[in-house]
């Protein structure tokens, strides 16, 4: 677990909840709030399961900013892959769920900002099995750079 609300993190690449042995569940959360910034050089892996399925939890909330300059991704279908931002940005520089055809499960966004970039005519940015905008009590902000 890696929690943070201040400062700037960078890392060139995240692995999160990883058991390629076949045991049991392996679980990761990586959160990041208040003036705090994560920023990506590469791609984060929510889930690389092989055994009992297990979560990886990316949370950006409370003003936080997460700049990730490539995916955000599941490496294998086991395992439950999660997104949750809620008063902050998320600023994706390539594909959500879409680099190896494994969905994100849960995508939460509430009084977000939320820029993708311009993948290609007919390209989607983002594949996620359950994604909940919060358009009915806050405002969410979509932008296409």
């Amino acid at each position: 677990m890696l929690t943070f609300n201040q400062g700037i993190v960078e890392a060139n690449t995240i692995n999160m909840a990883i058991n390629t042995s076949g045991g049991g569940a392996a679980n990761g959360t990586v959160a990041v709030g208040g003036s705090g910034i994560l920023k990506v050089n590469g791609s984060i892996s929510l889930v690389n399961q092989a055994g009992t399925a297990g979560s990886g939890t990316l949370v950006v909330s409370n003003g936080g900013t997460l700049v990730c300059s490539n995916n955000i991704f599941k490496t294998t279908s086991t395992g439950v892959g999660a997104v949750n931002v809620s008063d902050s940005t998320l600023i994706l520089g390539g594909t959500m769920g879409i680099s190896n055809g494994v969905p994100v499960d849960n995508l939460n966004i509430t009084n977000a900002t939320l820029t993708l970039s311009a993948i290609g005519v007919g390209q989607p940015d983002i594949s996620a099995v359950n994604f909940s905008p919060d358009f009915v009590t806050t405002s969410n902000i979509s932008n296409i750079a």
